[in-house]
Formats: C-alpha cells, structure tokens, sequence
C-alpha cells in the first residue's frame, strides 16, 4: 500500500521571514484571516510546510474581533495552525506566499483564496479532499473486513485504494505542468513524483 501524504498535501519546507505588524512591500504577500468567535485570544501561527513540532516558528498573532493577519516576502508554502489543543475542530489552512493579497477563512474546513497559486489551491484542495475520503472509507472497510478474514474482498479493496492514490498523483501533476512555473508547481512535482521513477 503507497503511503500517500494526502492530508498534509500541497505542503513544503521552506525558510520564511514574516512579522505581523511589519510594513508592506511591493512584493510582499499579505495574509488577512477571519477565524471563528471562539478562537479570539488564541494565538495562530504561520509555519513551514512540514513543520511538525518544536520545529521553529515563523510568526505568530493573537486572533482579535475574529481577525488576524500575516505579511511575508519570501515565495513559499506554509501553513496555518493552532498549537492550543483546545482549538481542535479548527483545520490547518495551507497559503503559498505569493505578491498580492491572500484571503484565509479558518473553520472545521478552511480556506484560502486570492491570488493565483491560491486560487489552484483552494481548487486542488477540494479534488484532493475527495480522493481522501474515498480512500479513507476503504481503508476503514479493509480493516473490518480483515478481522472477519474476508481476504479476497480485501484485495480488490486494496487494489482500488492504490489505483485512486495512483490517480491522485496524475491530477496533482497534472496540476504542476498547468501551472507552469511557481511554488506550488515546485511543491507538487517534488510532493508527488511521477508513478514511472518509482517503479
């Protein structure tokens, strides 16, 4: 079974130096969020792509009247993120660091929109989120089916999980060579090889 990193797709680690209350440049991206009720006073924080904690942080602010924001100059992928586990139902919103202004909505499921890159990704996001659910449900049915001992059903089920991570290796290509050039058409060559140099 192809380990497939599908939530954490269109993620990358990158080097990023941004500041909340820094001036705005002519190239810089600027990050402006709307987050729940709920999540005023918590602290959101930008990191890398990858970052898994206590990796380093690259900006933080405390989220007033529902609001936030960020600013960076550096092209890149990041993402943002809650580290209060109490901020649970809230998903982490993937934003490439592109010139222009980009639009961040936090909730059960976030959003990002704004600038070109983001606009793919908002758009990848969705096609991605249904090949993940479908390969979770038949994830979970394998493993039902396994402690009954069904393993013929088993492997059909399996060979239909791989043929749909298969797929979404094609469409996140797919995607990369549409883009032509850019951060997000770096991350998505690099994040998901094509299926011919694995072999």
């Amino acid at each position: 079974m192809k380990n497939l990193m599908i939530a954490g797709a269109l993620m990358a680690f990158t080097t990023v130096m941004a500041g909340c209350n820094r001036g705005m440049g002519a190239g810089d991206c600027h990050i402006k969020g709307i987050a729940p009720a709920s999540c005023n006073g918590k602290t959101v924080y930008l990191v890398p792509a990858e970052w898994t904690y206590p990796q380093r942080i690259l900006d933080s602010c405390v989220i007033e009247k529902g609001a936030f924001e960020f600013k960076t100059d550096t092209p890149a992928v990041m993402k943002i993120v809650f580290a209060d586990p109490s901020v649970f139902e809230i998903e982490p919103a993937a934003v490439v660091g592109e010139s222009g202004n980009v639009n961040v909505r936090l909730g059960a499921t976030s959003f990002v929109s704004g600038t070109p890159q983001n606009d793919s990704l908002a758009t990848w996001k969705i096609k991605a989120g249904g090949y993940a659910r479908q390969i979770n449900r038949l994830q979970q049915d394998i493993s039902r089916l396994a402690i009954k001992g069904d393993t013929a059903t088993v492997r059909k089920m399996m060979d239909t999980s791989d043929k749909l991570g298969l797929r979404l290796i094609v469409e996140a290509r797919k995607l990369a060579i549409n883009l032509k050039e850019g951060v997000l058409h770096d991350y998505l060559l690099k994040k998901f090889p094509s299926p011919m140099a694995t072999e």
